[in-house]
């Protein structure tokens, strides 16, 4: 639970508590692997709507183990849908060509999470047309 929920409010902390500090070397050191790269407004990116959909993703696979397929499919195709809608609104990383890698890594996940429930639906109503 520490590394799915503590250690990103800890760093997402350390990181809004700083902010003034993301471009003195130092604190480049110790926290960029959490910001380099991203714009100074979405400097929480990877840190809060990464893992947001991440944790989406485990909840979904571990404690809704025993839940509707689709209904679990649809979660996850609203976790991303949310995280494309930010993506478009913030434009987080300085190249624009990585927002358009994440645009295009987000449209192949939706791509292949929404294949599932129509999969499962054909396999449901497959044997009423056989």
């Amino acid at each position: 639970m520490f590394w799915v929920i503590g250690f990103p409010a800890f760093i997402f902390y350390r990181l809004w508590k700083q902010r003034e500090k993301l471009n003195q070397e130092d604190f480049i050191l110790r926290y960029g692997l959490f910001f380099v790269g991203l714009n100074e407004d979405a400097f929480f990116w990877e840190v809060i709507v990464t893992n947001c959909r991440k944790i989406i993703f485990i909840i979904c696979s571990s404690l809704m183990s025993t839940s509707n397929p689709i209904i679990k499919a649809i979660l996850g195709i609203m976790a991303m849908f949310v995280q494309m809608q930010l993506l478009y609104s913030y434009q987080p990383y300085i190249d624009p060509r990585f927002n358009d890698i994440e645009h295009y890594g987000i449209y192949a996940s939706v791509s292949l999470t929404s294949d599932q429930p129509s999969y499962l639906i054909w396999k449901t109503v497959q044997p009423l047309f056989v």
